[in-house]
């Protein structure tokens, strides 16, 4: 491939998704099978690549020092590299690097806010400790409601407590329950208190981050909003909290990781977290 492409990569969970562009123009993509972060700079270089930049969010880099080794793997294939983490990745998709909040409601809930000057983060304690207004935490209390648990099974919450991967089986359990809620009031409670509750999370962003007031806006992200029983909810929520919905981004992560220019990208790296 010819030299002044940027590559941008999203690295997740599950997949390792390539974007490379050209000026403004992607010119081409790849998904592939996801790695550890720390296998990325080998697994690139070996593609044989000539780059000008790379930009990569990954799950689970959130230390300083874990961005800064992956950064310095980068550099090895391009002469710019930032590394930022898949969630950082997604907002800058959302927001092209302008203030905001994102709210990611799928298996797990956090949330993740940039005023413009530092960020902060709301949620994203896991199961044990948080993941209120998730697929797990809607889950689980339908397993625990006295009607609804009749959805399923007797045996299934002994079943889900021992699976191999308790937290994602749970959350599995969430779109019988969202389809429920548009016929019976116990799930269309148990419904409304999780958009709330993933709606607080951007509340608790807006008082950290704009204390003397304002109106930030806020992009979702994750599974629980592609239903609409739970994203009206969820938006009538942030009108009483003085929020304000964004426009949805036609970016993805890796899109928005080779298309950005070098001062957006180099300002959200250096800004202060939280």
């Amino acid at each position: 491939m010819k030299a002044g492409l940027s590559l941008g990569v999203d690295l997740g969970g599950t997949s390792l998704r390539l974007c490379w562009a050209s000026g403004n123009e992607i010119v081409k993509r790849a998904t592939l099978p996801s790695i550890p972060w720390r296998e990325l700079g080998a697994r690139l270089k070996g593609r044989g690549m000539r780059l000008s930049r790379v930009a990569v969010g990954a799950k689970g880099l959130w230390e300083p020092r874990h961005k800064s080794s992956l950064a310095g793997q980068l550099r090895k294939i391009a002469p710019k590299a930032y590394a930022f983490s898949d969630m950082e990745l997604t907002h800058l998709a959302a927001f092209r690097g302008e203030p905001g909040i994102l709210i990611i409601a799928g298996t797990g809930s956090s949330a993740l806010g940039c005023n413009g000057r530092r960020w902060a983060r709301a949620g994203g304690l896991g199961p044990l400790l948080g993941d209120e207004g998730s697929g797990f935490w809607i889950g689980r209390e339908a397993l625990r409601h006295p009607t609804l648990k009749r959805l399923w099974p007797r045996s299934k919450a002994l079943e889900l407590a021992h699976a191999e991967r308790p937290v994602a089986a749970i959350a599995s359990l969430a779109p019988r329950v969202l389809d429920r809620a548009r016929r019976d009031e116990a799930a269309r409670r148990l419904i409304r208190q999780a958009a709330a509750d993933a709606a607080r999370l951007a509340q608790q962003l807006k008082r950290e981050l704009w204390p003397q007031g304002g109106r930030p806006r806020v992009a979702m992200h994750g599974g629980l909003f592609r239903d609409s029983f739970f994203r009206l909810h969820f938006l009538e929520r942030l009108t009483r909290l003085g929020l304000e919905p964004a426009i949805p981004s036609s970016l993805s992560p890796e899109a928005a990781a080779a298309l950005l220019a070098d001062e957006v990208l180099e300002r959200f790296s250096r800004m202060e977290r939280q």
